[in-house]
């Protein structure tokens, strides 16, 4: 199960989290790391290049076009037997 789980979709002056239409939408921690191809690298997306990664930690996080960004989760998502076995 998600812990902390949220019942329904928490729109609070903040982007949305907890159960909608769609699924359930996570929160992020404010831990960013942004991926620029400043060095014009060649791009394994199995082995990428810590070299090519912009780490971030703050409230907010502008991604600059063309650019990607990897975030982890504030919840915990442990799978149960039942989706286990799915």
């Amino acid at each position: 199960m998600i812990e902390p789980f949220a019942d329904r979709q928490v729109r609070d002056g903040v982007i949305s989290y907890g159960v909608s239409s769609y699924g359930y939408d996570m929160r992020v921690a404010p831990e960013f790391k942004i991926f620029t191809n400043a060095l014009s690298a060649v791009v394994d997306p199995k082995h990428f290049d810590p070299k090519s990664f912009v780490e971030f930690t703050g409230d907010v996080c502008i991604v600059p076009p063309n650019r990607l960004c990897d975030a982890r989760n504030q919840q915990h998502d442990a799978p149960t037997r039942a989706h286990l076995r799915e």
